[in-house]
């Protein structure tokens, strides 16, 4: 007899399927989860729970001998429909994955799939996991989550008492605290329609000792159907979301029903997805699944693995706007291909594909003089970029100049990248905002494991609240606003927000587009944040930590602004009130400095432009130097004393904060506004130019023109807002430049970003802009496409084999017994009963009979495909040929894309004139795959050369 543990074993979700869909059906239920979206299920949504298992377990790369173990979960009244000789099933998905821990427990089965399948009357999900034992996976396997714990009471009667001390039974089996939960999924009822007694009681069950939001809720329930498609959906939603990182928005959410019952709890709603980052006192991201619905109860813990995984970026690939480069060494040839892409995206059933197969043809002009960048998000909108295109290129020649659209579609005659340098300006602090960066860490996941990333993560964990946050009820506008300016009132938050998102962006332009400046200079306090982004400290949590210790932002610079006050020698009846004010003038700099010479507690502390200067001190001082100015005038959104003799007393608090370890020395040319001059990476150096650069007047114009003199061309901001790009603009008005911002607020980050990368692409400097187009991804969605609904219309008169719906074939069994088992297990060929009927009764740990069915040896009947593969030739011979022509290197490729002839070529060999219909509807999309193999190959080879 084998001794089963039950409740503490952790398994590992390595598998996962939608609908029987292919990859791009799980991204596009991701994607819906992520944009807090309802996730629209087909009325043709797919049954084949054969189908289903399969798909996942290639999603799980399971190798072909292994041991596996299907476990089915379905409506009671469904086992008719199910596509085994021998149905049985379960009630629910918890007790699926219970059997599973019990099942893998014994080690005599590798793999376990289950797969729940709703009742045809109505569309609903259904989904395939493939789970493992957690403690067999390894370094270079896919983990989307690890189950840590499920609990079901053994009466599941609907009460109070169960459900809190169901939740905390599994908070002790996973070895946390309801604390160290970041996201609650609630999966009986909807949140929006919750059950009162469930609510009730997990607000006792997650209480903390802190009066804190920590832990985000929401549910799939509204639009997915039944009780087991809300199961399955929970489940794979809430596995997806460890696995990327991120936590969900709940679909349309205002305001919670029964307020009354969430008073005092920890929980919070959010309305926009966010980054889900990692609170100080935990080493892991963490997630539960309550079970509350027709008199059962259960709670899983969810979190994520342990091993460093790099995540995919198919997201990223799936962006509806697309950049399509084309270049030319003259007028004439890039005139014939504006209107060549025209002809194409016109013909083209996939704009995506469109865009990866101009991109091959880029790949080899990419040395040309040359190149336009045209973006667009729809055939109509691409049509117009490329009408406006012709004629705006050819204006451009005529001029010398530029041409450019609203959209982002970009050109220019005098590309500066081949001969000048591109220098990257990291703008000072108040250029945040809340809900900045939101969908960066999703489009680029790699980012969270970046050095950079890495030094400012502690930091950037703990204004999370402050920049995107938390509330149980949708904020109105106005809350908004009051939390934007708390936001601008704390001076070290927005610095860290500020250092945090240029060190993303900095780390998305070297990681994914191969872009490094050859030059670097910050705006005031982006010194600081230059030092960081570029690596060459690497502890931005020891400056953090001294800022905040200190007391220079708490009360000598900001507050009472204690700095201040003892240069002035104020008295306390002086000072009872506000005293200080900073006000940006759009005035020269000589007509400011002349009135400031009847002003001595009025300082000219910032220069940005010509025209546009800021200037602080006493509040009525201020404002008669306004006033005799005449000028348009603003009080600037900052209220603390810098840039001047007044605070010049913490020059040595400055040094000492900011004189630290050099970790590295990039190849990089490094400007500061100290000296306005370069510098080489020195603590002591360092120390002493940053603490110089905020103690004294700061003067933008000199420092860009300075550059400007080292060949500095190309201005790229890199971090939040986009005012120094129009400073920049102002200083060098006249001259050759061009000036990149990557960040405007009202504008998502990835348009933003893809029209600095037009702009780059046309000003020839060197990047890569090969994570645009997701080639796998590509070939995923053709497949999908070979199964749209027009497709499967033909599909329907294509007459059905005689084969059997299953590849698995089931002993003869009675199945009217098994409409009362409560769980299924079918057990692969290579398990021949190794369970005893005791033990496996055992390991069901329900009084109800296990039945084991046995399989006969599952093989594909292959016959009458092979003959069909044999009599469709021509496709086939067309990718050999290709491939053939090409080097050894390709041989991976080869082997995938025979792969997927051969699956798009199998057919029943005896069918009639439909079945003809149906392979030439597919054709069309084969067609599409041979040129994507053109396309692979001819970016493999460009990178080859």
């Amino acid at each position: 007899m084998v001794n089963i543990k039950n409740q503490n074993h952790k398994l590992a979700i390595i598998g996962i399927n939608i609908n029987g869909g292919s990859l791009v059906e799980l991204d596009n239920f991701e994607r819906t989860i992520y944009q807090g979206k309802q996730y629209n299920i087909s009325p043709d949504s797919n049954l084949n729970i054969n189908e289903i298992v399969n798909k996942a377990l290639k999603d799980a790369e399971v190798e072909s001998n292994a041991k596996i173990a299907v476990i089915i979960v379905s409506d009671e009244d469904n086992t008719a429909n199910l596509p085994f000789t021998h149905t049985a099933t379960s009630k629910t998905v918890f007790s699926a994955i219970q059997m599973a821990q019990k099942l893998l427990a014994v080690k005599e089965v590798d793999t376990v799939a289950i797969a729940s399948v709703a009742s045809p009357n109505s569309p609903a999900l259904n989904g395939g996991l493939v789970l493992i034992d957690a403690e067999s996976i390894t370094n270079n396997q896919r983990i989307y989550a690890i189950i840590d714990a499920v609990t079901i009471p053994q009466n599941s009667s609907p009460k109070a008492q169960t459900i809190t001390q169901t939740c905390q039974q599994a908070f002790n089996i996973a070895g946390i605290k309801a604390e160290d939960i970041g996201y609650l999924e609630i999966c009986g009822s909807c949140i929006s329609e919750p059950n009162q007694l469930e609510i009730k009681e997990l607000v006792a069950a997650y209480q903390t000792s802190a009066s804190e939001l920590n832990c985000a809720v929401g549910s799939l329930k509204t639009n997915i159907g039944n009780d087991v498609s809300s199961e399955m959906g929970s489940l794979i939603k809430t596995a997806l979301c460890l696995y990327y990182r991120y936590i969900p928005a709940v679909p349309e959410w205002s305001n919670p029903k029964y307020p009354e019952l969430w008073q005092g709890s920890s929980f919070y709603v959010q309305t926009q997805s966010k980054p889900w980052f990692l609170a100080a006192e935990t080493n892991k991201r963490i997630a539960a699944i309550n079970g509350f619905s027709n008199g059962n109860i259960a709670h899983l813990i969810l979190s994520e693995s342990p091993l460093v995984q790099e995540r995919d970026s198919r997201y990223l690939a799936q962006m509806p706007i697309l950049l399509f480069p084309l270049a030319a060494d003259d007028l004439t040839t890039l005139i014939e291909q504006i209107k060549v892409l025209e002809t194409k995206i016109s013909q083209s059933d996939s704009l995506a594909v469109a865009a990866a197969q101009t991109f091959a043809t880029y790949l080899s002009d990419q040395n040309a003089t040359y190149a336009v960048g045209i973006l667009g998000r729809n055939l109509k909108e691409l049509q117009r970029e490329t009408q406006r295109a012709i004629k705006g290129i050819e204006k451009a020649f005529e001029t010398g100049g530029e041409w450019k659209t609203p959209v982002g579609s970009y050109f220019t005659a005098k590309p500066l990248g081949k001969k000048s340098k591109v220098a990257f300006v990291y703008p000072g602090a108040y250029s945040s905002y809340l809900g900045i960066a939101r969908n960066l860490f999703r489009l680029f996941p790699k980012i969270w494991d970046s050095p950079v990333i890495q030094s400012v993560y502690s930091r950037v964990a703990g204004i999370e609240k402050f920049v995107y946050p938390r509330s149980l009820n949708a904020l109105t506008k106005r809350q908004l606003e009051v939390l934007e300016q708390e936001l601008i009132d704390n001076p070290l938050s927005m610095l860290e927000s500020e250092v945090g998102i240029a060190g993303l962006m900095s780390a998305v332009l070297r990681d994914y587009f191969g872009l490094q400046p050859d030059c670097c200079f910050g705006y005031s306090v982006g010194e600081t944040t230059m030092a960081i982004a570029q690596g060459i400290w690497t502890d931005f949590s020891s400056i953090s930590s001294g800022l905040n210790s200190s007391q220079l932002f708490n009360s000598r610079l900001c507050g009472a602004k204690n700095a201040v006050r003892e240069y002035w020698r104020l008295t306390d009846a002086e000072t009872k009130s506000d005293f200080w004010r900073n006000y940006v003038l759009m005035a020269g700099v000589s007509e400011v400095k002349e009135q400031l010479k009847k002003e001595s507690r009025v300082y000219l502390t910032q220069i940005n432009t010509p025209r546009e200067v800021v200037i602080a001190g006493d509040i009525a001082a201020c404002q008669r130097v306004i006033a005799s100015l005449g000028c348009n005038a603003i009080a600037a959104p900052f209220n603390h004393a810098i840039h001047c003799e007044a605070m010049a007393s913490e020059y040595d608090e400055f040094v000492k904060l900011h004189t630290l370890p050099i970790n590295n020395q990039p190849q990089i040319e490094f400007y500061s506004a100290a000296e306005y001059e370069t510098f080489k990476p020195d603590s002591e150096v360092m120390g002493h130019n940053i603490a110089k650069v905020l103690c004294e007047q700061f003067d933008f114009p000199r420092i860009v023109n300075r550059l400007y003199e080292a060949k500095a061309r190309i201005f790229v901001e890199v971090g939040a807002g986009n005012a120094c790009s129009r400073w920049i603009g102002e200083n060098l008005k006249g001259r050759e430049h061009t000036t990149i911002s990557l960040n405007r607020r009202g504008i998502d980050e990835y348009t933003s970003l893809l029209r600095g990368l037009a702009q780059l692409l046309s000003q020839r400097v060197e990047i890569d802009l090969s994570p645009l187009y997701n080639l796998n991804y590509l070939v995923n969605d053709l497949e999908s496409k070979a199964s749209s609904p027009e497709v499967r219309e033909v599909q329907k008169t294509v007459p059905q084999s005689t084969s059997p719906k299953s590849e698995f074939t089931l002993n003869n069994q009675n199945q009217n017994q098994n409409k009362n088992h409560e769980v299924m297990v079918t057990l692969s060929p290579h398990y021949w009963s190794n369970f005893s009927m005791q033990e496996l009764q055992t390991s069901a740990n329900s009084s109800k009979d296990i039945e084991v069915l046995h399989f006969a040896n599952p093989q594909l009947n292959t016959a009458s495909s092979n003959e069909n593969i044999a009599n469709f030739k021509a496709p086939s011979t067309l990718i050999n040929k290709k491939l053939n022509s090409t080097s050894t290197s390709n041989k991976k490729l080869s082997g995938l894309i025979n792969s997927h002839a051969k699956a798009i070529s199998e057919t029943d060999r005896q069918s009639s004139q439909s079945q003809a219909i149906f392979l030439q509807a597919r054709q069309s999309s084969f067609n599409q795959m041979v040129n994507m193999v053109e396309l692979h190959l001819s970016m493999l080879n460009q990178q080859i050369k």
